[in-house]
C-alpha cells in the first residue's frame, strides 16, 4: 500500500469516526472517556493526526457499535508490512513531521566518565583530530567533572 493511500485510509477513518460519533450523538470528551483516553486523543483521530492503537479501535467500535469498521481499519494498516514492525510507525510520523530531532545525549554523566570514556566520545565527535587535541579535551573533561563532584559534595553538607 502506497505511503499516499495509507494516509488517505487513517484520513478515512478519521472522518468516518467523526460521522458515527456525530450520529450518535456523543461528544469528543464523552467517547474519549468511554474508550479511556482523552477528547483531545479523538479529535487527533479524527484529524488523521494520530492513528489509535488496536486496543483503542475495538473500544471504539464497541462503543459506537460499529461492527467492527475501526479495528478492520486499524489491522489493515498495521499488517502492511513494507518496514520492520518496530520501525513502520516512525516511517508514517517521518512523512507527517514539521521537524525531525534527535535528542540523545551526547555523554553519558556520572560514573561512567572516565578517561577512557571521554576519549573515546571526543574521538567519535573529531575523528580527523590531533592525538594533541583529544588528549586536552579529555584532560579539561575530567576537570570539570571533578569540579562538578566537588561542588556537589559541598551543597550535600549544606
Amino acid at each position: 500500500m502506497a505511503s499516499g493511500s495509507r494516509q488517505a485510509v487513517w484520513e478515512f477513518f478519521g472522518t468516518e469516526l467523526k460521522r458515527r460519533r456525530e450520529d450518535a450523538g456523543i461528544t469528543q470528551v464523552e467517547l474519549g472517556a468511554r474508550v479511556f483516553v482523552s477528547g483531545a486523543y479523538i479529535g487527533q483521530f479524527e484529524q488523521a493526526i494520530r492513528k489509535p492503537q488496536l486496543d483503542i479501535a475495538q473500544r471504539i467500535d464497541e462503543v459506537l457499535q460499529t461492527g467492527g469498521i475501526f479495528e478492520r481499519l486499524c489491522r489493515k494498516l498495521i499488517d502492511d508490512r513494507r518496514y520492520a514492525e518496530y520501525f513502520a510507525e516512525v516511517v508514517e510520523l517521518e512523512r507527517v513531521a514539521t521537524s525531525i530531532s534527535d535528542w540523545a545525549p551526547a555523554v553519558v554523566p556520572g560514573l561512567l566518565q572516565t578517561p577512557d570514556y571521554a576519549r573515546a566520545v571526543y574521538l567519535a565527535s573529531n575523528p580527523l583530530a590531533t592525538d594533541d587535541y583529544i588528549e586536552e579535551m579529555v584532560s579539561l573533561r575530567l576537570e570539570r567533572a571533578n569540579f562538578s563532584k566537588t561542588l556537589h559534595a559541598r551543597c550535600i553538607g549544606c
